[in-house]
């Protein structure tokens, strides 16, 4: 578990520090220069950091174990109460489709 919670920080800190960079990266250009960067780069720069964010789940199920096995049995309840809602719906469709009794 020692190494997981290691390799989880680790990864979590590096994708961080890289996401960041455009952006920290913008906000020195725009100060230095007093010009507004070109679109490209602002674009790049504003949603960058959201690589962060969207990684996480990714990082963690890769790493912890417990979190992998938490998304898995959500997946499957999720499935299985789709189902049975699919399967109710199509018990009760001929009965509220036919108006012509």
């Amino acid at each position: 578990a020692v190494v997981s919670t290691q390799s989880t920080g680790v990864a979590t800190a590096v994708v961080f520090s890289i996401s960041n960079v455009p952006y920290a990266a913008w906000c020195v250009c725009r100060h230095l220069n007093q010009h507004k960067p070109v679109l490209w780069f602002t674009s790049l720069a504003l949603t960058a950091p959201l690589l962060n964010v969207m990684s996480n789940f990714y990082i963690y199920c890769l790493t912890i174990p417990s979190f992998r096995a938490f998304v898995g049995n959500k997946i499957k309840q999720f499935k299985c109460s789709t189902q049975s809602t699919e399967t109710y719906n199509l018990e009760l469709e001929p009965a509220l489709t036919d108006t012509r009794v």
